[in-house]
C-alpha cells in the first residue's frame, strides 16, 4: 500500500524490491552528492561520451549528466528523440564483483527495471566502466545471465587527459574529431581541457546545461585560443588586402584550415594564432595592413603576433 512519506518512485522500490534496496539507493544518493564534482575518471569519461555522441547523434535531443537519483548514476546519457537511456558505473579499484554480498548486479537489474516500467524507456542499457583492465577482462566474461540483455562492461584507464591522447586511441579518435588539428597534440590537450572545463563547472540542475549540444556550443565559447573544428557551413574569407599582401611574395603557400590561416616558406610553416574573422585575428590583419612588410621575416613576425603590438 503506498506510503505518502514517500515518493511515487520510492513506493515502486517498496514494492518491487523491498525497503532495504530504497534505503541502499538513498545512501548511494547521499555518498554522491558528497562527491559531486566526481573524480578525474569520472570527467575524463564524460567527456569522452559527450564527444562520442554529439559526433554519432548531433541531431538527436541528447541529455548528459552525472550523480542522478538513480541505482547506476555516475554518468547517464538520455536520448529523447529515441526515447533511450544509457547508464554508467565506474569503477576504479582491484576487486568488484557481481553477486557477493556487495555485489553490483542487483543495482543494474533495479535501474533496468526502473527505467522500462516506471520510465517507459524503449531501451535502457546499464555499463560498467571499469579503470582496471584485469578486473575489466574478469567481470565482462562473468555477467549474470538476468542483466546480460541489458548490460556490457568497458574498459576506461583512469589517467590524464594528455595520457589518453597519447595511449588510448578510442578517446584521441573522439577528441580528434572535435578539432582542427587532430594530428597536434597540443591542440587536442587544449580542446580536451576546455571541454573538461566546460563539464566540471556546468550547473546540473539547469536543463540547458545538460544539452549535449549547448555543452559542446559553450565550450567552442570558452576556447582561448579556438582549436574546435568550425561548424558545418560555417565560412572563413580572408581579407582582400590580406591576400593582396600574401600573394605579393611569390615563394609563400597559404591556405585556410580549420578556421585558421596556414602558411608556409621553403621548410617553415606555421598558422594563424586566432581563426579567421575573430577580433584578435582582424587586429593581426590591420597591424599587416599598416606595416605593409616587405619581407617575408617581417611578415612572418607580424603572422606570428596577437596583433596588440606585444
Amino acid at each position: 500500500m503506498p506510503t505518502a512519506q514517500y515518493s511515487e518512485l520510492d513506493n515502486f522500490i517498496i514494492r518491487r524490491f523491498g525497503k532495504n534496496a530504497l534505503q541502499r539507493l538513498n545512501n548511494q544518493v547521499r555518498g554522491g552528492g558528497n562527491n559531486e564534482k566526481g573524480t578525474t575518471h569520472e570527467q575524463s569519461f564524460a567527456i569522452y561520451k559527450l564527444a562520442k555522441f554529439y559526433d554519432e547523434l548531433a541531431n538527436d535531443d541528447i541529455e548528459i549528466t552525472s550523480q542522478i537519483r538513480g541505482f547506476v548514476d555516475d554518468l547517464v546519457v538520455f536520448n529523447r528523440t529515441s526515447n533511450e537511456k544509457r547508464s554508467y558505473q565506474l569503477k576504479d579499484c582491484l576487486s568488484v564483483s557481481w553477486n557477493s554480498e556487495k555485489g553490483i548486479a542487483p543495482y543494474f537489474h533495479r535501474q533496468y527495471i526502473i527505467d522500462t516500467e516506471v520510465s517507459g524507456l524503449s531501451l535502457s542499457q546499464t555499463t560498467l566502466v571499469n579503470a582496471n583492465e584485469r578486473v575489466h577482462n574478469l567481470r565482462k566474461d562473468d555477467i549474470p545471465s538476468h542483466i546480460e540483455s541489458h548490460t556490457n562492461c568497458m574498459y576506461f584507464p583512469n589517467e590524464t587527459l594528455s595520457w589518453l591522447l597519447a595511449n588510448d586511441t578510442s578517446f584521441r579518435q573522439e577528441m580528434n574529431k572535435l578539432c582542427s588539428f587532430p594530428d597536434n597534440d597540443d591542440k587536442l590537450l587544449s580542446v580536451s581541457q576546455t571541454l573538461m572545463g566546460v563539464w566540471c563547472s556546468r550547473d546540473r540542475n539547469t536543463e540547458s546545461d545538460t544539452k549535449i549540444t549547448n555543452l559542446i556550443a559553450q565550450a567552442r565559447k570558452n576556447a582561448k585560443p579556438d582549436f574546435f573544428l568550425p561548424l558545418a557551413g560555417e565560412q572563413f574569407v580572408l581579407d582582400e588586402n590580406i591576400t593582396k599582401i600574401l600573394d605579393s611574395f611569390e615563394e609563400i603557400s597559404y591556405e585556410v584550415s580549420g578556421g585558421f590561416l596556414v602558411y608556409s616558406y621553403r621548410l617553415f610553416s606555421g598558422q594563424s594564432k586566432s581563426k579567421i574573422g575573430t577580433e584578435s585575428f582582424q587586429n593581426i590583419c590591420n597591424v599587416i595592413i599598416n606595416e605593409s612588410p616587405k619581407t617575408v621575416r617581417e611578415l612572418f613576425l607580424l603572422l606570428m603576433g596577437t596583433g596588440d603590438g606585444a
